[in-house]
């Protein structure tokens, strides 16, 4: 939860950020591995989203500038991504008291 409340701060781009997101928790719990290799194309595929790649690149981005991804680029190869639990500085979970 606090994954997906810490990525609120991307602002308006907040729902395609979230879908991708989402889509490489799937990917990570399939993989039993928080380092997944994914292309944007098949995260679009596998999302259902309806994104350009340029979107899905810019989504992938936002999440790596938000502390909550890491991401290898090898030229001509799919990405390496990994989750990252929060940032201690992440804010609560808005059900939290």
């Amino acid at each position: 939860y606090m994954w997906a409340g810490y990525s609120k701060s991307l602002d308006d781009r907040i729902s395609v950020a979230l879908a991708v997101g989402l889509v490489l928790w799937f990917a990570a719990g399939c993989e039993r591995n928080r380092t997944v290799s994914l292309t944007l194309s098949r995260i679009i595929r596998v999302g259902g989203l309806r994104a350009s790649v340029n979107t899905a690149r810019r989504a992938v981005d936002d999440l790596e500038r938000a502390g909550l991804i890491r991401v290898e680029r090898p030229p001509g190869r799919a990405m390496l991504v990994t989750l990252l639990d929060p940032p201690r500085s992440a804010p609560p979970h808005p059900s939290a008291p």
